[in-house]
């Protein structure tokens, strides 16, 4: 029983998961943003103890947009030209995301990518 619900509780976390990182991805790109399904996203994930801010520009899009990012090796959410250039903007302009921006690339096996796009050797100093 108990087996069974920590399954059920993770299918609908997961759930959750894919529902809000869709909709991240599409307000990237939208030129007219689901504000009802961010609605429908923050009633969610209150019930798992998430609070969402109450408009989607108020959540920490710069760390979203950069982790989605390296997750996808495209850019999302930004209106550059090159993946390199999420990595510039966030060193030095947003630093305290730059590990988690780092542990990302990681991650998802980006940092090769990343140089190759990285002609001065310059975008992620150690």
């Amino acid at each position: 029983m108990q087996k069974q619900l920590r399954q059920q509780e993770h299918q609908r976390l997961t759930q959750v998961k894919e529902k809000f990182e869709s909709w991240w991805l599409d307000y990237g790109t939208a030129d007219k943003p689901d504000y009802r399904g961010w609605e429908d996203l923050r009633r969610a994930l209150v019930t798992e103890g998430v609070h969402l801010p109450q408009y989607p520009n108020d959540a920490p899009w710069t760390l979203l947009n950069a982790l989605y990012s390296a997750k996808y090796g495209r850019l999302v959410g930004w209106r550059f030209k090159t993946f390199i250039e999420v990595a510039q903007r966030i060193e030095p302009a947003h630093r305290q995301h730059l590990h988690y921006f780092r542990k990302a690339l990681a991650a998802y096996g980006r940092a090769d990518q990343l140089r190759a796009e990285d002609r001065l050797g310059t975008a992620l100093p150690h």
